[in-house]
C-alpha cells in the first residue's frame, strides 16, 4: 500500500470521534419535532451518512422536513457538538508520517465543509490535508460519491490505481468503487465487519497501527 500516492481519508469516525457530538445535536433536532430520545445510542446510525439521509431514513421525514431538521440540528452542533469529541489516538503521527513521506492527502467527508479548516486548526490537524471536501450547506453536494467527485476533480488524478480511501462506514466504500478506487475499512469507528465484507472493502484494519502498517509499510 505504500506505493500509493494520494490517500482519501473520511473524518468522522475515521480521524474524529465525532459520535458523541454528532448523537447530541441529531437528539436536539429530533426533540424539535416532539421525538423523544430516551437512548442516546439509538442514534448511531446518524454517524456517516449525511444528515438528509438519515432524518428520512430513521424518522420518515419528507426533505423538506429534513431541511428543517438539519436547520435545529446545526444549531446545537455549531456551539456545542463540534468540539464533543476526540482526534482518535495515533492519528496525528499517521497524518504527519505519511505527510513527510510526501502522500497527497486528501479529506473527503460528508461534514459540512464549513466546518474546515478551522476545525483542524483547532484539532491541531492543519497543514497535512493538500485538498479538503465537505459536503455544501444546501445539500446540493452531501453523498460520499458527490463529495469523492468533488475531490478527484480538485486533485486532477488520471490513475485511479493511485488512490485509496480510508473510513468507517460501508458508505465510504461504496463511494470509492464507483471510481475505481480501492478501499479500507476501519473498525475502531462507527462500522462493522459485516459491512465491510458485505461492500467487499479491499482491506479491513482493526486499529490505527493496524492502519499505518498498511499505509506506510511498516
Amino acid at each position: 500500500m505504500k506505493y500509493k500516492k494520494y490517500i482519501i481519508f473520511d473524518f468522522d469516525g475515521t480521524i474524529y470521534n465525532s459520535g458523541p457530538g454528532v448523537m447530541k445535536a441529531s437528539r436536539y433536532a429530533l426533540e424539535s419535532f416532539g421525538i423523544e430520545v430516551k437512548n442516546l445510542n439509538d442514534l448511531r446510525g446518524f454517524n456517516g451518512p449525511p444528515l438528509w439521509d438519515s432524518f428520512m431514513k430513521f424518522y420518515g421525514f419528507s426533505r423538506e422536513k429534513a431541511d428543517e431538521a438539519i436547520k435545529k440540528y446545526r444549531e446545537y452542533y455549531n456551539v456545542l457538538g463540534l468540539h464533543d469529541g476526540e482526534v482518535y489516538p495515533g492519528i496525528p503521527e499517521l497524518l504527519r508520517d505519511l505527510h513527510a513521506v510526501g502522500k497527497t492527502l486528501v479529506l473527503a467527508t460528508s461534514k459540512a465543509q464549513q466546518y474546515f479548516p478551522e476545525l483542524l486548526i483547532d484539532l491541531g490537524l492543519d497543514g497535512y490535508f493538500d485538498i479538503i471536501a465537505g459536503a455544501t450547506s444546501d445539500g446540493s453536494r452531501s453523498t460520499k460519491e458527490q463529495v469523492l467527485k468533488y475531490a478527484l476533480e480538485q486533485i486532477e488524478i488520471s490513475d485511479m490505481t493511485q488512490a485509496v480511501m480510508v473510513g468507517d462506514r460501508k458508505f465510504d466504500i461504496i463511494g470509492a468503487k464507483t471510481f475505481g478506487i480501492q478501499s479500507v475499512g476501519v473498525l475502531y469507528g462507527y462500522g462493522d465487519r459485516e459491512e465491510f465484507e458485505t461492500e467487499n472493502a479491499d482491506y479491513i484494519v482493526d486499529g490505527v497501527k493496524d492502519l499505518r502498517k498498511l499505509l506506510l509499510g511498516e
